[in-house]
């Protein structure tokens, strides 16, 4: 060390010299930027004990008093200079929060909003699904959906090219879009294959000339049966049925006193028909 009188102008390795004081500047046994003085910070690979680094242009969490997620304090006042990707500062709760529709710490769509998706890392925002690639993700109200550009309450309701809607999920193979009114194309079919005649157990949705039809109606472009989630309106066209269970056979889209104890699409139960210890979500 070097002294001034009774101040110390230069410290020993591992120490700071903060207004003529050394105080220890070391990431700890346990190691932590927690242990470092104000404005420091200890790097994610450094071994126990080793010297706290003064925070500038690094990805860690810098050392700065009460206020967490920053990456630089500022100098003259305990408060954050510069937050860590992904975090602001609310000026209502007077704190740093995570920012909203973000890609989440996995680098994938859970922080998104309704209807968007990451293509990032943490902290980078969110873009609408209608810009979806193979292999990505839409956040349809908190349930990640594959291959989908557009949402509904109870899953997916449009794919991406090659891939169609199959009870709210996108599947791949062939579109009954290309079958003749009164057949359909079975789900997973990828190869040229012939189509089949539509029934009330038919697998896919039926070409009628109107979405989501199971069966075809008796006239033009309407529905005689609807696929399962969906139910035919006074025009013969299929709507999405109410309440329901959702297509993770949970009560989200049951009405007031009811449950779900069935599949995806299937009826929601009354809930004077729950037993002990029987157990929903």
């Amino acid at each position: 060390m070097e002294w001034n009188g009774d101040l110390c102008n230069k410290c020993l390795p591992g120490y700071l010299n903060l207004k003529g004081r050394y105080l220890l500047n070391t990431c700890g046994a346990m190691i932590s930027t927690d242990n470092c003085q104000y404005n420091h910070y200890c790097i994610s690979d450094f071994t126990s004990h080793q010297e706290c680094q003064l925070c500038k242009d690094q990805i860690e969490q810098c050392q700065c008093d009460i206020f967490s997620n920053c990456l630089r304090c500022e100098i003259n006042s305990n408060s954050c200079q510069k937050c860590i990707i992904g975090y602001y500062f609310s000026d209502t709760n007077q704190q740093y929060e995570v920012k909203e529709n973000i890609c989440d710490f996995l680098n994938e769509s859970m922080m998104c909003t309704y209807g968007n998706f990451c293509r990032g890392t943490f902290g980078s925002a969110c873009q609408s699904c209608s810009a979806i690639k193979e292999g990505e993700s839409c956040n349809c109200g908190g349930i990640l959906q594959p291959q989908c550009i557009q949402c509904s309450a109870t899953g997916c309701i449009k794919c991406i090219s090659g891939y169609q809607v199959y009870q709210n999920n996108c599947i791949s193979g062939a579109s009954s879009n290309s079958c003749a009114f009164y057949t359909y194309c079975h789900p997973g079919s990828r190869d040229v294959v012939q189509c089949i005649d539509c029934t009330a157990v038919s697998q896919n949705y039926c070409s009628c000339g109107a979405d989501f039809c199971q069966t075809c109606g008796k006239q033009q472009n309407t529905c005689g049966s609807c696929i399962k989630g969906y139910q035919l309106d006074s025009r013969n066209n299929c709507i999405q049925s109410s309440n329901i269970c959702d297509q993770n056979t949970s009560s989200a889209l049951c009405m007031n006193n009811y449950y779900c104890n069935g599949t995806s699409g299937t009826t929601c139960t009354t809930c004077d028909q729950i037993q002990p210890g029987q157990q929903f979500h």
